[in-house]
């Protein structure tokens, strides 16, 4: 190598270097992020962090998993690990809930969050149903368990409750809960459960059938991903972090395509999942994460006309911003991933 070329590099790896230790030393303290579910997409963060694609980055980020979604994945056949569950007394700045709960909340209480990726862009969940419940009809006038009625599950029963006509607290009723969903139903505490993916695996291999794989419905959704306050992204350099947080979820998913150990890793440590043949079971969702999670705004737009929010009160343009998407997208980054 001769001097020219070793001086062009050492300049490059010291610029590199400096911007890097700059962008860290900003975070006094690490920039605490939630994993608001169990789900396969929240698996990218996990991989980010455990990959060291946030240190690449230049990242100080801290993953924890919120008590509730811990909840969620003890009862979808999951462990998850006590070490990464918190329940921290502080504002979620940047955050991994980027969907349903994140519109419903800005349309119930204001405030200037809005989503800047989705990685669960389209519908994808199932419905199982007691013994005697054989199809989405039949479901009419019973108990349907979901999360809540402003999560992802929540939204899909308001959804099935305007596809069908029904009239929600009458023909069809929910019952929010976290625990055992599953077990509960089949146990008859409800006559319905809607699951995402890794509760659908654990229902599965308990030998049971669902009414119907939401998928069929082929419509656009705005489930999970991430969010930020714009109020922080306007401090110092917040923006760049939050587009950073971007480009290495959007490496982790890169990385998760052809790496399954990868996941199998994220899977073992943080969500208790040890048994290889499950672990592949689960690893199939993998393939549903976008390659570029832009945010989902058809899926936004479906959310509103299925809460009834009047457009003059509300449009899909307030609820998410896709300028850092776009700045990633139209430098190659996400095509050269994949090259």
């Amino acid at each position: 190598m001769n001097t020219a070329i070793k001086s062009t590099l050492y300049l490059y790896l010291l610029i590199v270097s400096i911007f890097t230790v700059n962008l860290v030393s900003a975070q006094d303290s690490p920039l605490l992020v939630p994993l608001t579910d169990v789900s396969t997409n929240k698996l990218p963060y996990i991989v980010a962090e455990e990959e060291g694609i946030f240190d690449k980055y230049g990242l100080n980020i801290q993953l924890y998993m919120t008590p509730g979604a811990a909840e969620k994945g003890a009862g979808d056949g999951m462990v998850p690990n006590p070490e990464y569950i918190d329940d921290p007394d502080t504002e979620r700045l940047l955050s991994t809930g980027g969907g349903v709960g994140q519109v419903t909340r800005r349309i119930r209480d204001g405030g200037d969050r809005v989503i800047l990726g989705t990685t669960g862009n389209w519908l994808s969940w199932w419905i199982y149903g007691r013994e005697g419940i054989d199809s989405i009809e039949d479901l009419k006038g019973k108990l349907i368990s979901a999360t809540g009625d402003s999560s992802c599950t929540g939204s899909i029963f308001h959804l099935i409750a305007k596809r069908m006509g029904w009239e929600i607290d009458k023909d069809i009723t929910l019952v929010p809960n976290h625990e055992h969903r599953v077990d509960k139903m089949t146990e008859g505490f409800y006559d319905a459960v809607i699951v995402a993916e890794l509760p659908h695996v654990y229902a599965q291999n308990l030998g049971l059938k669902p009414l119907v794989s939401l998928r069929e419905w082929d419509l656009p959704f705005v489930c999970s991903g991430i969010s930020a306050s714009t109020s922080w992204m306007e401090i110092g350099n917040n923006r760049e972090m939050a587009k950073r947080f971007l480009m290495a979820t959007i490496e982790a998913i890169a990385l998760m395509k052809r790496n399954p150990e990868s996941v199998y890793r994220a899977l073992d440590k943080w969500y208790g999942v040890t048994d290889p043949e499950i672990q592949k079971q689960m690893y199939a969702y993998v393939d549903d994460l976008p390659r570029k999670p832009y945010p989902a705004v058809e899926g936004i737009k479906l959310l509103l006309e299925t809460y009834d929010v009047p457009e003059s009160d509300h449009q899909a343009e307030e609820f998410y911003d896709d300028s850092l998407m776009r700045e990633i997208d139209e430098s190659g980054f996400i095509d050269e991933l994949y090259e």
